[in-house]
This record gives structure tokens, sequence and C-alpha cells, in this order.
């Protein structure tokens, strides 16, 4: 199912930020702006045009990703650090989440 591997990918992608966070490790600006540029391009993607999945990545380039703004030296401030960790936390939540649903409307 080609949502579910929308799903997946933007999850893997969104949780990598979190756990590198979590574990004081450098997010490179390359990293940052590929995870921008794949939830901005995720609805053009999506052939299913599934509302739930545009919300969840527009929340991840506009929200998590500050529209683009995040980068390496603004992970520099603890505040700044913590507040992404924490949404990058909650969104790949919601992704699992969504996922179990797709998963049950699936059988």
């Amino acid at each position: 199912n080609s949502v579910m591997r929308l799903i997946a990918g933007l999850s893997e992608k969104v949780q990598h930020i979190h756990d590198s966070i979590d574990n004081d490790k450098v997010l490179h600006d390359k990293t940052l702006a590929d995870l921008y540029k794949h939830a901005i391009n995720l609805p053009a993607i999506d052939f299913t045009s599934d509302d739930t999945l545009s919300d969840i990545a527009s929340q991840v380039a506009m929200s998590l990703m500050d529209q683009g703004n995040l980068d390496k030296d603004s992970l520099k401030d603890e505040a700044v650090r913590q507040r992404t960790k924490q949404e990058a936390d909650e969104l790949a939540k919601k992704l699992d989440a969504y996922a179990d649903v797709k998963k049950q409307e699936a059988t």
C-alpha cells in the first residue's frame, strides 16, 4: 500500500530527528533540508490524496522544520532542541497511530 510506505518513510525521518537530539548527535543541514523537502513534496506523490497524511506532512514542514528554517546552528539553542525533540516525538507517534488506523482499514 503506497500510503503505508509514505507514512513509514516520513515517520522514520521524523524519528531520526528525535533520536539524534535525544542522543546529542549533530543533525546536518542536509538531513534537515531533506526532511523538509520530503514533507513538502509528500502530498504531490500521494496519489490517494490522503488528507490526514497531508496534514501531518504539513505540520512536519511548517512547524517541526520551521518552514525549512531549522538548521544545525539553530539546534545549538537548547530551547529549540527540546521543542524540536518533543514535537518530533509527537509527530512520530501521530504517524504511527495513523499507520495503525490504515492497517485496520485494509483488513
